[in-house]
Parts: C-alpha cells; structure tokens; sequence
C-alpha cells in the first residue's frame, strides 16, 4: 500500500530524515516512525540519551500507546516498538495522540498573506 514513507510524510506535513541505515523515518522527541513492511508502519519509542526526562514518564508514554489499542511488538525498560494501522494517517483517529506521545510535530502552514510593514508610508 504505501512503499515510500517520504512521500507519506510529506502527505501528512511530517519532518523525516534518514537515519543512521539510510531509511527514511518521521522523527520526534521521544521516538519516529519508520516504514516496518510495505503496508505498515511502526512507531519506535525511546528514553533520549542525557535527557531529564525520567524513566517512569517513558513508561507512562508506553502505557498510553498501549491503551489506544496498538500492536506491541517489542517492549524493553526505556524502549518500545508498536504497529500502527494500515490506514494510518492524518484522517486516522488516532494521528493526533500518536504523534503527540512520540513528539513528532508536524510543519506549520504558510499564511499566504504578505508581510505588512506598520508604518510603512502610502
């Protein structure tokens, strides 16, 4: 169904990058998500290295994505591994909090509407 995650996140108005593999993935703060097979995605979550953020909080993060119903496919003490659903994306219900665990944020749109200088003379 989807066999390229640049494309998808472009889509769905995602930073990505490549990581150390050279695949390509949507990055956050605590965690991306990366193209698992050619119909599904995973959502990678981790402890960030020198961060204050303790380990009872990442727990908490794994709790939440267990209760909103994703596929565990790998758990350790401050990483994870869940399945997302095939039809993941921006209209899924459950985008938002998935994104929002991970902390991946998404592109901000343009106005379109030209800078206007106040005191600009007429």
């Amino acid at each position: 169904m989807r066999n390229d995650l640049k494309v998808w996140a472009e889509e769905n108005r995602l930073h990505w990058r490549l990581d150390e593999c050279r695949d390509p993935i949507a990055y956050g703060r605590f965690g991306h998500i990366y193209e698992h097979s050619d119909t599904q995605l995973g959502a990678f979550l981790e402890h960030p290295a020198n961060s204050r953020l303790g380990i009872r909080a990442m727990r908490s993060k794994m709790r939440r994505l267990d209760a909103l119903g994703l596929q565990n496919k790998q758990r350790a003490e401050g990483e994870g591994t869940w399945m997302l659903p095939s039809d993941f994306g921006s209209k899924h219900p459950l985008f938002a909090q998935v994104l929002k665990i991970l902390g991946i944020r998404k592109i901000r749109k343009a106005t379109g509407r030209p800078f206007e200088k106040k005191n600009a003379e007429q």
